[in-house]
């Protein structure tokens, strides 16, 4: 796998559908389009195939300068396209491309060191790197460095804000040591109002010259992340005795609100699988959080998630959701 980059969009690009983006693009592909201003801006793209909001966001941007010159010079970086063409997150035998920025020696993280080298040689303006959830959740950002820059940067889009440190591989973690650094996560994938809150947050950053100290962004720490068993299955159909774990239907409409101690989480009707619950140390902490009694699993304490999601092929590829809890900064 070899990263290619380009000094100017493919003809079509403004009018391409993820889907077919693959018919612009045989891979990973860096973008440099020239601005009045430098450091460029770093934006990337489709990361995860399935989440199209910022190819649509970033074509909405850059028609909005059509026929003119960029105020500031962008790097766009278009991820996982073959994923895209068939609508995934990633593939069977591929990586998860925002699992590959730590280092190491398959191709992906190869490649992901190279753009890293070759952004850290451009000095970085900022990094912005979009993101869809495949669950409910209102519009938030997320930072891995509590740095007063990434959080201006990710205010700018949301006033609430996600912290974490683990998974440490991801793109975000990498572009942090560069400078000011933010995940954006817009909501459903191609959700009209977070594809026009995104682009014209790049609108808006084509113009800053610095980043000001911003209060007013809300910060939860995220601690743990939910697994089920590789071969269990689930289900949100609440009559479902088929299944290794049922929850509820509107499971996902728990986003960043506080699930109360006593709560019925979820049902196991074949009763013997568990989840687990892993924390940033790699601990697995489901026993301080969950009680199984019988079919039912019933909260310990009072728990805040965020990413629960519905999609049974993402919770086996990555996981249920995350745990939160709120943070002073």
């Amino acid at each position: 796998m070899k990263l290619k980059e380009l000094d100017k969009l493919p003809k079509g690009f403004l009018e391409t559908d993820s889907r077919h983006l693959v018919n612009l693009f045989d891979g990973p592909t860096l973008i440099h389009l020239k601005g009045e201003q430098e450091p460029p801006l770093f934006v990337s793209i489709l990361l995860h195939g399935n989440e199209i909001s910022g190819v649509l966001a970033v074509q909405k941007f850059l028609k909005h300068f059509e026929g003119a010159v960029l105020p500031r010079s962008i790097s766009l970086l278009v991820g996982n396209v073959l994923a895209a063409a068939e609508g995934y997150r990633h593939l069977d035998g591929q990586p998860d491309y925002n699992r590959i920025w730590a280092g190491g020696e398959s191709e992906e993280e190869k490649l992901a060191a190279e753009v890293v080298s070759i952004m850290k040689e451009k000095k970085i303006f900022a990094s912005i790197d979009i993101h869809n959830n495949t669950g409910k959740n209102p519009h938030y950002t997320c930072v891995n460095i509590l740095h007063k820059k990434s959080i201006y940067l990710g205010g700018m889009f949301s006033d609430t804000m996600i912290y974490f440190t683990e998974p440490h591989q991801v793109l975000g973690m990498a572009f942090s040591r560069l400078g000011a650094s933010t995940i954006i996560e817009c909501g459903l994938p191609g959700s009209v109002d977070g594809v026009e809150k995104v682009a014209q947050m790049l609108i808006d950053i084509m113009e800053l010259e610095d980043f000001p100290v911003n209060h007013n962004v809300k910060v939860y720490k995220s601690f743990a992340r939910i697994k089920v068993p590789e071969q269990s299955i689930v289900s949100f159909d609440e009559d479902n005795s088929d299944c290794d774990f049922c929850f509820i239907t509107d499971f996902d409409e728990y986003n960043f609100t506080k699930i109360k101690k006593g709560t019925v989480l979820f049902k196991r009707p074949k009763g013997d699988l568990k989840l687990s619950i892993i924390d940033d140390i790699g601990k697995d902490i489901s026993d301080d959080i969950l009680s199984y009694e019988g079919e039912r699993v019933v909260l310990k304490k009072d728990i805040i998630p965020s990413m629960f999601t519905k999609d049974i092929r993402v919770i086996h590829q990555d996981c249920l959701g995350y745990l939160l809890y709120p943070i002073e900064y």
